[in-house]
């Protein structure tokens, strides 16, 4: 349920943002699932979490460029561009995130079986 969720919140969302930055804020999802693995299965950070932590959002921010990061370097006179609406990639992220803790802790279901799953839906349902 969790993958198809996933899938379902990542073509929605795609369609109303930028694939550039949906695809920078997804591969953000390791950090999000260290965190919260950390929160619901008790596992320990290893020791260069926070650098890569760091590593991850300046890449992020780099990607996304957001209006914060503009004014640092762009003059008064340059157009404001029409941002997309980022509310689906947020929650795709969160469910992405999610999906591997649901998975170690289900007994009956394998990570292959998920990816199996998710990819056909994909493939057949959401874009054929």
């Amino acid at each position: 349920a969790m993958s198809f969720t996933f899938i379902t919140l990542w073509w929605t969302a795609l369609r109303d943002a930028p694939i550039g930055d949906c695809v920078a804020i997804i591969y953000t999802s390791p950090i999000l699932t260290s965190l919260l693995s950390r929160v619901f299965l008790k596992e320990l950070f290893p020791s260069v979490f926070p650098f890569q932590v760091l590593l991850v959002s300046c890449g992020t921010i780099l990607i996304l460029d957001p209006p914060f990061v503009q004014a640092f370097f762009v003059s008064d006179s340059a157009t404001e561009e029409v941002q997309g609406n980022y509310t689906f990639v947020w929650l795709a992220l969160g469910a992405c995130s999610v999906v591997p803790i649901v998975t170690r802790k289900a007994k009956d279901c394998s990570w292959i079986e998920v990816e199996h799953v998710s990819a056909c839906l994909a493939s057949t349902i959401l874009c054929p």
